[in-house]
């Protein structure tokens, strides 16, 4: 306290002192016949005010900085918690947009167009392969969404992440040929994710080229595990799922309903009927 009551009379006698000199300064300007309102304005905005001023442009600059990088963070993971949560929850387009439009009225720095914030790809790259075009997503990329999903408690008391592959064919439409053929993962009670699709006019040609990224991966992570967030998740195969006609399709088998098609038969036998 005695040093701020110090520092106060300090400066009201520079102020008492600096009125003083401003004051003789006028009346020898009057005397000489010059403009003292002049000399009075220029030192008095450099004594009253010069210091205020320097402090004040200081302050400002700090108090800018300061919002520009609090409103540069907070939008961008505004946008990615709105990305996750109505991913989650699997909204609409419509019901995002209508979600938008309300926080941007209350001044959020948002896009106003659900197709903007998600930045939904026009177009998917994939490559020609089996016959038909292919596209491997992966299965440590679906793994570790599903994971980033997940609370901090339940990725402490997961250690070992249990496989469930399924393989099945889909058509698309009953005038043609047209087909998907995909390979699906999915673990513990999480919904299944794809980890490879096909689309071709039949099967893939070649079953060698259609499991060749997905078994070199799943060698991979079985021997290595999965890495997120500092730990080491042990992967582990628990179930190959799939229909008749896939069945024999992976085996490269006849069908179930062809003729001689039991795997387990060793003879093929006539049907005699008595």
């Amino acid at each position: 306290m005695k040093k701020m009551y110090q520092k106060l009379r300090v400066k009201k006698k520079m102020h008492l002192e600096m009125k003083q000199e401003i004051a003789c300064d006028r009346v020898e300007a009057n005397e000489h016949g010059t403009d003292g309102n002049s000399t009075l304005n220029d030192s008095s905005g450099e004594s009253d005010f010069g210091f205020v001023e320097e402090v004040d442009s200081s302050d400002s600059e700090q108090d800018i900085g300061h919002v520009s990088s609090d409103n540069e963070e907070p939008c961008l993971s505004l946008k990615e918690k709105i990305i996750d949560w109505s991913t989650k929850n699997k909204l609409t387009r419509s019901c995002l947009d209508e979600l938008l439009v309300v926080l941007k009225s209350e001044g959020l720095q948002v896009p106003k167009d659900a197709r903007t914030l998600l930045q939904t790809p026009k177009t998917v790259n994939s490559e020609e392969k089996c016959g038909g075009r292919y596209i491997y997503y992966g299965i440590k990329n679906g793994l570790v969404k599903i994971l980033h999903g997940l609370s901090p408690c339940t990725l402490n008391n997961l250690q070992n992440i249990y496989l469930n592959i399924n393989i099945d064919g889909v058509p698309l439409f009953k005038s043609s040929g047209k087909q998907f053929w995909l390979i699906l993962c999915s673990f513990e009670k999480f919904p299944p994710f794809i980890i490879s699709l096909y689309l071709g006019n039949s099967k893939p040609s070649s079953l060698h080229e259609f499991l060749d990224d997905f078994l070199s991966e799943l060698e991979e992570i079985i021997r290595q595990g999965v890495r997120f967030e500092d730990k080491t998740f042990q992967v582990e195969m628990r179930a190959f799922i799939y229909d008749a006609p896939a069945r024999a399709f992976l085996k490269q088998v006849k069908g179930h309903t062809g003729y001689f098609s039991c795997e387990r038969c060793l003879r093929d036998l006539r049907r005699i009927i008595v």
